[in-house]
């Protein structure tokens, strides 16, 4: 009896006979030895069944299936083979791409060590038409992490709602390692009529049923070309509702996270509206599409590109409000207050003022200099601060009275310096942070 397979490596080629070699080649030399090839054709008209042909002799063939009609779509093709396939793990090789020689290896073992996951995804690097690299064009678009060669485990209801929703974090089929066991269960049938965002539901699906590997380490060759359906489908705007309709699905989900997705609507809209190289009749036949199919609406776009034109002046307009706060205080007394409890009548608020307004400007500079830091080790570090400049400021008030000083400018000055020396701590301490990140 024939030992099955442990990987099913999947190649669904239309018109890729340019491609074909490398993209097969890539497969051959992979270090990792236990898997079977599926080779699918759908109907090319450029010698690309013939090519495959030459294939049919090697021992890891174990189909060629050539269709005699074109599907429209790529993702019968993934069905087909999927039904075909043998092995516990699948991967669907798209036949423009290449691979690392690593791939096979690195990624069954990261499914082997985590039993609860369903697909284990790789970076990649980006190459053109000749297989030039073209990483510099894409590198703020994709894979934004550092390359440690490292498995990161997320559980299925945190990767839907954080990195599936705003787009499909699995960019390429052939980037992921996947269990085929029962994952074409629960597949909706627009899978199978969607021509530009079938793979997005797909992998939607494939992570509803468990958790999820990012393998940080780039071992997939991207090729991006004008050919492809899917360029084709974001310059000529016939993807549009395909998007609209899986992240109205996603929507539904995810009600709690209704800012996030109105934040979403917004830019879908926007992108809609500002389609380049598209007639301005066919952008009012989408927009109408969103508005009265699902749900996306001029409202949310507005009101979205408001909440993120606040959003990305949120400091200035915190600063603005903490410094009319600590004004206010730079200039009060606690007698002046009314109904102030007798004990507070001594409490020096107003060197405490002077002092606390020294502080935000540390954090905005870092915040300005590395905005992704951690937000709770930035709070820490105030609460800290601001702790020990409440002392700083009581311990100037103490040895102005030991020494017999009673100016309340002199006091105020402690209390400057006071919040300039904890200032420069803080920044200290965040530059120690960054360094460590």
């Amino acid at each position: 009896m024939t030992k099955k397979p442990k990987v099913s490596v999947i190649v669904p080629n239309f018109n890729h006979r340019k491609y074909l070699g490398e993209r097969i080649d890539s497969i051959l030399s992979q270090t990792y030895d236990d898997y079977e090839l599926i080779l699918l054709d759908d109907c090319s008209t450029d010698g690309s069944q013939e090519f495959l042909m030459s294939y049919k002799d090697n021992r890891h063939v174990s189909h060629i299936v050539l269709n005699e009609t074109n599907t429209g779509s790529p993702f019968p093709q993934w069905e087909k083979g999927i039904r075909l396939a043998q092995g516990e793990y699948i991967w669907i090789a798209e036949s423009d791409d290449t691979a690392s020689e690593e791939f096979l290896s690195m990624t069954t073992a990261q499914l082997d060590q985590h039993p609860d996951a369903r697909l284990c995804l790789t970076g990649s690097h980006f190459i053109d038409e000749n297989s030039n690299s073209v990483d510099a064009l894409y590198k703020d678009d994709f894979d934004k992490w550092e390359e440690d060669r490292k498995g990161y485990v997320f559980d299925s209801f945190h990767y839907l709602k954080h990195k599936m929703i705003k787009g499909n974090s699995v960019y390429n089929a052939s980037m992921v390692l996947f269990r085929k066991n029962g994952c074409l269960e629960d597949i909706p049938n627009e899978f199978f009529k969607m021509r530009y965002c079938g793979d997005w539901l797909f992998w939607i699906e494939q992570i509803r049923k468990g958790k999820v590997v990012e393998l940080h380490c780039k071992l997939n060759n991207f090729r991006k070309h004008s050919a492809s359906t899917t360029s084709k489908g974001a310059s000529n705007g016939n993807a549009i509702e395909e998007i609209a309709k899986i992240k109205r699905m996603l929507y539904k989900q995810f009600p709690e996270a209704f800012l996030m997705i109105l934040k979403d609507k917004s830019d879908l809209y926007y992108a809609t509206r500002h389609l380049a190289g598209v007639p301005d009749s066919r952008k009012k036949e989408l927009l109408e599409s969103l508005d009265k199919e699902y749900g996306i609406r001029f409202f949310h776009y507005k009101t979205g590109r408001i909440i993120n034109s606040i959003s990305k002046r949120r400091h200035l307009i915190v600063f603005a409000i903490y410094l009319i706060f600590i004004s206010v205080l730079c200039f009060l007394k606690p007698s002046s207050l009314p109904h102030m409890p007798s004990s507070w009548m001594n409490l020096p608020i107003d060197k405490i003022g002077h002092f606390l307004m020294f502080l935000p400007f540390p954090v905005l500079a870092i915040e300005a200099w590395h905005p992704e830091g951690s937000t709770k080790k930035r709070l820490g570090i105030l609460c800290m601060i601001a702790a020990a400049g409440i002392v700083i400021a009581y311990g100037t008030e103490l040895i102005q009275n030991l020494l017999g000083y009673r100016s309340y400018e002199t006091a105020d000055l402690m209390a400057d310096l006071g919040g300039i020396v904890a200032g420069a701590i803080m920044t200290a301490i965040q530059i120690l942070i960054r360094k460590d990140r």
